[in-house]
């Protein structure tokens, strides 16, 4: 019995069936509206004066630029703001721009406070004085020398 060369038909997939429209009052924040009114009033960028020069900082706070500072990457973070040229420009600037100055900047700006990193953990308390000998005994040193001595 010879076999028939003819391929057989591939069932065409179905389409994915359309999302049903959500009513709006679903939503407690509607960031598509927020992008959308931004957009119409053209999201002006922020004038900056800053080493004598002006500085155009864009209008939205770039979420990433968290992760920049927390990641102590500044630079980084100046340059995702103002782009790569400006951004070296920016940091060119003597004498540099310090860390509060920078916390200023974008509080002023985005109305975002970077804060200070992390305080150390305390120390733990100290319960009571020394604390007590497990044994009476002592030992004896091995070495013949003192603990703690330099060697000479």
């Amino acid at each position: 019995m010879a076999l028939d060369p003819t391929p057989l038909p591939v069932p065409e997939p179905e389409p994915e069936p359309e999302p049903e429209p959500v009513e709006e009052a679903t939503f407690d924040v509607d960031l598509d509206a927020y992008r959308a009114a931004q957009a119409e009033t053209g999201g002006k960028p922020r004038r900056v004066r800053y080493g004598g020069q002006a500085w155009e900082f864009p209008p939205d706070f770039p979420v990433e630029l968290g992760d920049h500072v927390l990641a102590g990457l500044f630079g980084a973070a100046v340059r995702l703001l103002l782009g790569e040229e400006q951004g070296d420009r920016f940091l060119a600037v003597r004498p540099p721009m310090a860390f509060g100055e920078f916390t200023h900047l974008t509080s002023r700006l985005y109305g975002v406070d970077l804060g200070e990193s992390h305080a150390s953990p305390e120390p733990s308390t100290v319960i009571s004085g020394r604390s007590r000998p497990t044994s009476k005994g002592t030992t004896s040193s091995t070495s013949g020398r003192r603990a703690g001595a330099a060697k000479r």
